[in-house]
């Protein structure tokens, strides 16, 4: 599968967003240190279960970080929830930026909820599952216990609906088009988000997995003329490249082959009663017609002949990371009892889903699961154990700095009590650095840190004359990186300060563009008829209940939308995703738009230029902003 290119693009993206730490003394400092040369001859030797405490803030990243460059072994890290993914997913890329560090998110949606999941949540699942069919490349996985424990499609399965564009192929763009739907994508009238295809004259606009921005193929008939990235803003093309791998947005492929080998199965009992009446065969005419199901997600052990765990994805010598054992395991009993209920739910609704032990691993305990080869429990406390060997980190993190900082006699300076540290660890000769997230937040801390009559050096971690190990201790160096927490270790005489550990988390503002688009809707239950929604296509407009329709021979329920002059437009229930419930005072009633207009068009094109403007006067405030 050709797909080394694309990875291209996005790791050269991720570089220009991501700063990476590695150039800096931190990699060398802290995997000299007495515990992670401990914790490296334990895995080098082989040893099953190996426990590794004391690690705190980022310092898990880190260690991963460098278990993963040293081993040349792909790692699978663990954690308990959802915000904890993306917060270690992120200082992996600091530390370690690179197209082999992967994420793989849990579904949004609650266990059988009767609702698809967002397309971007499901297109990182399926980027990093194709990604992890080619065992030869070592790459880190970051998950959540959910995720682990629902069972996925076969990887021969997504291997089958993945498809290779090269230039110059003879391809029927309407095929190509209708194998894309058939894989989850959304047909719309302008490619804007992951998930989203279309087709305008000789040229077919689609933006899969995989890729930071979307693609455009045109056409010579039925052979590819060109293709190239495009602005999903501006629509503009930009470079041109030689081939693109298209890879599914949805787990529950509906191509020709998975709806046939469907159809046979449901002849036989009991699957023949199951979807003979009811909702088990308005479930069957949609999917033997194409039509992605509401709640879908929760019906694959009926649509594959075996799920999968995540575990048969992975190279047989992956090691896995647990973080935090206790966290996880109150997460996993947590998840047992919702499964349970919401299964109950769904039968009571009489709804077709898939039973509890056919769509997930059935865990209470880490105990519980397949062990793998190897295996690190990473805990933050110094937990003492005397049956698995043990590496103890004196790492601890920085949540006391903003707290002195707060209580802090303003007389003396509102620095004075980090200053009064810096100084202290100076003179111990540890490896002090600071973070900040841009060029004159760098600038404004050294300002103010020379005030104190600390002398701190402004680096890039791309310049290439940084210190070393083994330069003079105490260095105190400020550089920009995109690093939300740090740590500091006595075992590696490092410290790592970020800029929200001194001043505080920003906060994020609410643009003009969110009122605009609504909140998002996962249900048409969350609809009330009279509601005003926006299409994401064709603006405000107003719902006017479900009405069940007969189209290409099926019967299907739509969601009935009005707009100026008395306009209808029937929305598919399956794509509720692309509509969002408007949001207004009570005392104010929107203008619903015409149905084919251009007045939304030109209203997001003004919402587009107001936000950029918010965005840029929020930059140059928070660059003018002192300490107070």
């Amino acid at each position: 599968m050709g797909r080394r290119h694309g990875l291209a693009i996005m790791e050269n993206n991720r570089r220009r967003n991501v700063n990476s730490a590695m150039t800096l003394p931190i990699a060398s400092l802290f995997s000299q240190s007495k515990p992670f040369q401990n914790l490296l001859e334990l895995l080098k030797a082989h040893t099953p279960v190996v426990s590794a405490t004391g690690l705190r803030g980022s310092a898990p990243a880190l260690c991963t970080a460098q278990l993963f460059h040293h081993l040349k072994n792909s790692l699978l890290v663990v954690v308990a929830t959802s915000e904890e993914v993306q917060e270690i997913w992120n200082e992996l890329l600091f530390f370690k930026p690179s197209d082999d560090i992967l994420l793989f998110p849990a579904l949004e949606t609650q266990a059988y909820e009767d609702a698809l999941s967002h397309a971007d949540v499901s297109a990182k699942r399926l980027w990093t599952l194709y990604r992890l069919c080619d065992l030869r490349q070592p790459c880190i996985i970051v998950t959540s216990v959910r995720a682990l424990l629902q069972k996925l499609l076969p990887p021969e399965i997504l291997i089958d609906a993945c498809r290779t564009i090269r230039q110059a192929d003879s391809l029927d763009r309407d095929r190509l088009c209708s194998d894309l739907i058939a894989c989850g994508y959304t047909r719309v009238s302008v490619v804007e988000d992951r998930g989203d295809v279309s087709i305008r004259g000789e040229i077919l606009d689609v933006f899969p997995p995989g890729y930071d921005r979307p693609i455009r193929i045109d056409f010579f008939g039925d052979t590819i003329e060109s293709l190239r990235f495009f602005d999903p803003a501006t629509q503009r093309s930009s470079e041109e490249i030689h081939e693109v791998t298209i890879v599914p947005v949805r787990e529950l492929i509906l191509s020709s082959t998975v709806i046939e080998d469907f159809q046979l199965r449901t002849l036989d009992s009991p699957f023949a009663e199951l979807f003979a009446h009811g909702k088990g065969k308005t479930l069957y005419e949609c999917i033997t017609k194409g039509f992605l199901p509401s709640g879908g997600d929760y019906c694959l052990s009926y649509l594959y002949p075996r799920l999968v765990t995540l575990s048969e994805y992975l190279a047989p010598n992956t090691i896995t990371v647990w973080c935090d054992r206790q966290a996880l395991e109150t997460t996993m009993a947590e998840f047992m009892h919702e499964i349970a209920e919401h299964y109950e739910k769904a039968c009571r609704e009489r709804r077709v889903v898939s039973p509890p032990d056919a769509l997930f691993v059935q865990a209470t305990t880490i105990n519980d699961l397949p062990q793998p080869s190897q295996q690190i429990g990473m805990e933050r406390w110094e937990i003492q154990r005397s049956d698995v060997p043990q590496v103890v980190f004196a790492t601890r993190s920085n949540e006391d700095i903003r707290a002195e900082l707060l209580s802090c006699d303003s007389r003396s300076g509102v620095l004075s009590s980090l200053a009064n540290k810096l100084d202290a660890w100076q003179s111990d000769g540890m490896q002090v650095l600071l973070f900040c997230r841009t060029a004159n937040q760098c600038a404004r801390l050294k300002n103010l840190l020379a005030d104190y009559n600390l002398d701190a050096e402004i680096q890039s971690p791309h310049t290439a004359a940084l210190p070393s190990a083994d330069d003079a201790p105490g260095h105190l160096i400020i550089a920009q990186g995109d690093l939300a927490r740090g740590f500091r270790c006595e075992d590696s005489l490092l410290v790592l300060i970020t800029e929200e550990e001194i001043f505080g988390e920003k906060k994020k503002r609410a643009t003009a563009s969110r009122l605009r688009e609504g909140v998002a809707i996962s249900d048409f239950t969350d609809l009330a008829e009279g509601d005003y929604v926006v299409h994401r296509d064709n603006g405000i407009g107003r719902y006017r209940g479900l009405v069940s329709l007969e189209a290409g021979g099926i019967r299907a329920d739509y969601l009935q939308l009005e707009y100026l002059g008395g306009d209808k437009l029937y929305l598919p229930v399956d794509r509720i995703n692309l509509i969002n419930k408007y949001v207004h005072a009570e005392d104010v009633q929107p203008r619903l738009d015409k149905l084919g207009g251009t007045t939304w068009a030109h209203t997001k094109k003004r919402v587009k230029e107001a936000v950029e403007k918010i965005a840029r006067d929020l930059i140059e405030l928070y660059s003018a902003r002192k300490v107070s």
